[in-house]
């Protein structure tokens, strides 16, 4: 096993149930097992227990294309990734994706980019989310990390 955070292969400790802690930067781990307690070096085994089943996204295809249409159309109206160097990014986001819920009581599509406010608010959404994960302030977002 080795450490999500830090990358340590050893000084590993059980900590409560199904978790392991880092002895080298304290992080706190999920174990991993298999579902079908098949152990790790049996054919057959995925240590997937309890992990995040990231495929339910797909549950939201239709959603998730039209939040990409606004990240494309962002990108070639300024620079791909050039959301993440905004100054006050977070508030300004925010400002965004109220303006755009705003909007979204009178009219459905927005008309400088012919997208869904809807679309739009959501992308401001994510977008706040992602630069707050980055900033790893918060200690329970730091645990879930590390599960």
């Amino acid at each position: 096993m080795k450490c999500t955070a830090c990358g340590a292969t050893e000084g590993l400790s059980p900590y409560g149930s199904g978790y392991w802690q880092c002895d080298t930067c304290g992080a706190l781990m999920r174990a991993e097992t298999d579902p079908n307690g098949v152990q790790p070096h049996e054919p057959g085994a995925k240590l997937d227990a309890g992990k995040v089943k990231a495929g339910v996204l797909s549950d939201f295809a239709l959603a998730l294309m039209e939040v990409a249409k606004v990240g494309t159309f962002g990108a070639n109206k300024y620079s791909r990734g050039g959301w993440q160097s905004v100054e006050n990014a977070e508030e300004r986001y925010f400002d965004a994706e109220w303006r755009h819920l705003l909007k979204s009581r009178h009219e459905d599509i927005d008309q400088d980019s012919g997208l869904l406010h809807l679309a739009h608010q959501c992308w401001n959404t994510l977008a706040r989310l992602e630069l707050r994960l980055r900033r790893g302030e918060n200690d329970l977002l730091l645990l879930r990390r590390g599960a």
